[in-house]
């Protein structure tokens, strides 16, 4: 076979000469394609580079922000806790709760509007225990701020403020028609009796413009119940609240009823602007956890810089990758063009047909390893092919292995070995009933356990026929007790069955049925068919007594398992064993009656009494479509056998 000839451009041009010189070289064929791979590779290691640039000003950005988050955390926290110092100094204040008691509205002005004015608060509430206002008290030029009152004040606040449970003071955002306002609520109590609660609040605007200062950010939000901004702050532009996207659904709820849960990040866009901002839980003990969620953001714009900069300051190591990998590829093209060609040669010799063909192995690198792998393979080769012809004409695995150990004979040996047979019952009623796939599916399931069965005890699968299993034990395997190795499979494929009818119960389909028959015989086992194909079974009487005996299980009521008398006699320990004897009966096609026994399960107690060969009998008729019968059920009790050879 002649290798076929590229067609080859007129040199033209300066692409077409360039085009007939790599096609006649391989060590330009190398280099042009190491061209472009030198390309890939500079900007690939680039990018690479690039993008590590750009993680660690990524992961700079991302630190600069968590820090952000903590500090604005700090903030509330501090915002909290001023709340919560000033409400103490009220509620710790000489005469309040007397005044609160006799609703002295002159009185807890003139002892709580310093108090409120020292310490900065915007608004002050007082509410007596019935939730009536006393006191409505707002700082000069806190507006735009809440007018709150008892009628506008969120009920659940001022109730959990005048009954307290295991936490005196709460916090959260009330929301009127005229603003919002993070308050902290507490109890004010004459002895153990509260006769009120006090509220004092910071107004959201105020607050979060704290907490921008405070996390060294470019705004901060805070988000109420289904992640709406209740308020928003950023530098250099109005604060619109409305300017903000909601927070993604669930997240609200993920973060406030966490608040030791990590601080979640989100890109988002205001005023045209992109930020990246870090929500986390308020610091405080709220109505139902936190208080509220809060969030602080960066513009992305610094980090959009210095990804730039990255960029650029890269470009240089991109030419110099391109120049040296070019370099390299043009001395390993040189290197690599002979010991290739000598292969390419090899190659062809081997489509050919020539598997007597060899590289010389002349060097001690990748390419010499290459050559002598090649030569390794050319005999593999050979080996495979002489391989596939031969176990081409083979299905079992035992006998492949046999084959390779040169261990059967063409033609035929005889031997002396177990045979059983299995079916299933009412397999015909079956197939007409149910769907071709449900029928498939029956039979993987059935012949998977009788396979695994067989294996279990050294039995060779040698043909299924339709819903029928041919298993061998002695062929071409030879193995010791294969008579006892045949009952514990028809005990095994029992168990098997049963787990089967199971499944199936509970599908709601019908149990399945199946005969078993066994007898130990000497056969002729070997190959049969054509020189073309090839199959290994077993040809004997001993395999048509097995597939009667089978078909006995037909005629017989609660008989799965009939064992001839041969079989017992080649057992080793019969007492293993239980047995109901159904004594000698006339087979179709032998002219002497079988000595036959209804395999029962296994036994270790001591012998009983020694088989006793019965009376001759005919076969029972089956009195019915299912199989069912009479006359021949044989003896129920079971029998141990002797330890000696049985009848047959």
């Amino acid at each position: 076979m002649v290798p076929p000839q590229p067609h080859t451009p007129s040199p033209r041009t300066p692409i077409a000469w360039l085009t007939r010189i790599a096609t006649r070289r391989l060590r330009y064929q190398i280099v042009i394609p190491y061209l472009l791979l030198a390309m890939v590779l500079a900007a690939g290691a680039t990018y690479l580079l690039t993008r590590a640039a750009s993680q660690s000003l990524h992961d700079r950005f991302h630190q600069q922000l968590l820090d952000a988050a903590r500090g604005g955390a700090n903030s509330l926290a501090g915002a909290e806790s001023h709340q919560l110092a000033g409400l103490r100094l009220m509620l710790f204040t000489q005469g309040l709760p007397e005044a609160v008691r006799e609703r002295d509205t002159t009185t807890l002005h003139s002892l709580i509007a310093p108090l409120a004015l020292n310490n900065g608060f915007d608004h002050v509430l007082i509410v007596a225990a019935d939730g009536s206002t006393l006191l409505d008290l707002h700082q000069p030029g806190a507006a735009p701020g809440p007018a709150i009152s008892a009628e506008i004040a969120p009920t659940n606040l001022i109730q959990a403020a005048l009954h307290p449970g295991a936490i005196d003071k709460i916090s959260a955002v009330v929301d009127s028609t005229d603003g919002r306002g993070f308050y902290t609520a507490g109890p004010v109590r004459r002895g153990d009796q509260v006769i009120g609660a006090i509220l004092v609040g910071t107004y959201l605007s105020r607050l979060l413009g704290q907490v921008q200062r405070d996390s060294l950010s470019n705004g901060a939000t805070f988000y109420g119940p289904q992640g709406i901004p209740l308020a928003h702050t950023l530098a250099g532009q109005p604060n619109d609240a409305g300017m903000v996207p909601p927070l993604p659904g669930g997240w609200y709820d993920t973060v406030h009823n966490d608040p030791s849960a990590p601080v979640e990040f989100r890109t988002v866009s205001v005023h045209g602007d992109t930020f990246l901002e870090a929500t986390g839980a308020v610091p405080g003990h709220g109505l139902n956890g936190a208080p509220g969620v809060y969030g602080v953001m960066l513009s992305t714009s610094t980090l959009d810089a210095g990804l730039n900069n990255s960029l650029w300051t890269l470009v240089p190591f991109f030419g110099l990758g391109f120049i040296l990998i070019v370099v390299i590829g043009g001395i390993l093209a040189a290197q690599i063009d002979r010991p290739v060609a000598q292969l390419v040669q090899a190659t062809w010799a081997v489509a050919r047909g020539d598997l007597e063909v060899q590289v010389p192995v002349v060097r001690h690198d990748e390419l010499g390893l290459l050559a002598a792998r090649f030569n390794d393979m050319i005999a593999g080769l050979r080996q495979l092919l002489f391989v596939k012809d031969l176990f081409g004409r083979f299905v079992s695995p035992e006998v492949s292995a046999q084959l390779i150990a040169g261990q059967i004979k063409l033609g035929g040996e005889q031997r002396t070995v177990t045979i059983l047979v299995s079916d299933l019952r009412d397999f015909t009623r079956l197939s007409e009933e149910s769907p071709p796939e449900e029928i498939v599916d029956l039979l993987n399931e059935y012949f998977r356990a009788v396979v695994q069965a067989s294996k279990q005890y050294g039995g060779i699968v040698n043909k299924f026929v339709g819903d029928s299993a041919l298993i061998i034990f002695g062929a071409p395997v030879s193995v010791t007790h294969h008579a006892g190795r045949a009952l514990a499979t028809a005990l095994a494929m029992r168990a098997a069955l049963v787990q089967i009818n199971v499944r199936r119960a509970k599908a709601g389909l019908p149990p399945l049925r199946q005969g078993i028959g066994i007898t130990t015989g000497s056969v002729i086992a070997g190959q049969v068919g054509s020189e073309d194909r090839m199959e290994y079974t077993v040809i004997g009487d001993a395999v048509n007594v097995a597939s009667r005996l089978e078909a006995l299980t037909k005629t017989m009521p609660d008989c799965d398992i009939i064992v001839s008398g041969s079989t017992v006699a080649a057992l080793d320990n019969p007492n293993l064993w239980q047995w109901s004897d159904l004594g000698p009966i006339e087979v179709r096609g032998k002219a002497a009656a079988v000595h036959i026994y209804r395999l029962l399960g296994e036994t270790r107690r001591p012998a009983l009494t020694r088989l006793v060969p019965g009376t001759v009998r005919k076969a029972p008729a089956p009195v019915n479509g299912n199989g069912n019968g009479n006359g021949a059920a044989g003896k129920e009790s079971p029998v141990a056998l002797h330890a000696g050879r049985g009848e047959s």
